[in-house]
Formats: C-alpha cells, structure tokens, sequence
C-alpha cells in the first residue's frame, strides 16, 4: 500500500468505520439532538449564517464547509490565496448530513488525485506540504467526529437519558 492509499483508507475510516467515525458519532441522532446547546457553549460568539456554536449541527456545517475549502486548497495548490467558498444555507440535519457526505467525497476525490511525489510539494501559505495538509485534514474530521459524540453525551445528561 502506498502513501495515497493509506490517506484515502484514513479517509473511508473517517467516514464509515464502525467506531470512531462520523457514522458512528451519528447513528440514530435525531434532530433534538443535533440542535441541542450545552450551558458550556451558550456564551460563544454565534457566527452569521451557521448554526449555534457547540451543537452538532455547526460541527457538521463546520466540517462540510471546511472540506469545500480543502478540497479547493488541494485542487488550486500551490495558490497561496484562496477565496472561501460560500457560506452553505441552514439545513436540516438529514440535508446537513447529505452535504457533508458530498463535501468529504469531494475532498477524498481530490487526494486521489494526488501521486506519490505531490505529497513532499508546497501545498499553501502556511508553509504545509501536501502530506502534511492532508494529514490534518484526515485529524479535522475525526476531531469533529468526537465533538459530535460529546455533544450527544451532554444532550444525554440533560436530558436525564442513560448513556446508549
């Protein structure tokens, strides 16, 4: 197995494995759930056009458009600018959970594009190589995988329901 391989493997796991992934973090949330704040994030800053901080639903919309953009950093690399993309509109979470599939096929898309000796390459203005983007990009969603299964924890606890 080559480099490639093994970051689209990482990329499949974060995807669908059937413990620490976002699959696992959201199987059977409901949409009380996925809107549900902690009393921890109620004083975070909300941002415009995204859901409330702390809440599964931000985290899916925080992963969704971050992977737009990476796939765009890897698609337009070694451009050291690069526009955002668009703030997504409010979404269900069904819809919510839709687009974030697309956008992680998106960015996987992008890595298969990559051969061997890409990864040593300049990727963007922070100094990164491509195996060291795509690695953190690989850590991003797994980090967001396990938010999404805190966030159902403390849903849990308040609302006095045993662990699942």
């Amino acid at each position: 197995m080559n480099s490639i391989d093994l970051l689209l493997l990482q990329f499949d796991h974060n995807w669908k494995h059937k413990w620490e992934s976002i699959q696992s973090a959201l199987k059977n949330a409901t949409p009380a759930e996925a809107s549900f704040q902690a009393s921890c994030y109620a004083k975070e800053e909300k941002e415009a056009d995204f859901p409330p901080p702390g809440t599964i639903l931000w985290q899916l919309v925080h992963m969704h458009w971050c992977n737009l953009h990476y796939a765009n950093v890897l698609r337009l690399r070694p451009q050291k600018e690069i526009a955002d993309p668009p703030r997504p509109p409010l979404m269900t979470l069904d819809q919510t959970v839709a687009a974030l599939q697309e956008s992680h096929q998106a960015l996987r898309d992008e890595v298969a594009k990559l051969k061997e000796a890409d990864l040593d390459g300049p990727c963007n203005s922070n100094g990164q190589s491509v195996a060291e983007f795509v690695s953190a990009c690989v850590r991003h969603e797994v980090w967001h995988a396990s938010q999404v299964a805190v966030a159902r924890r403390l849903f849990r606890e308040a609302a006095g329901t045993p662990a699942a």
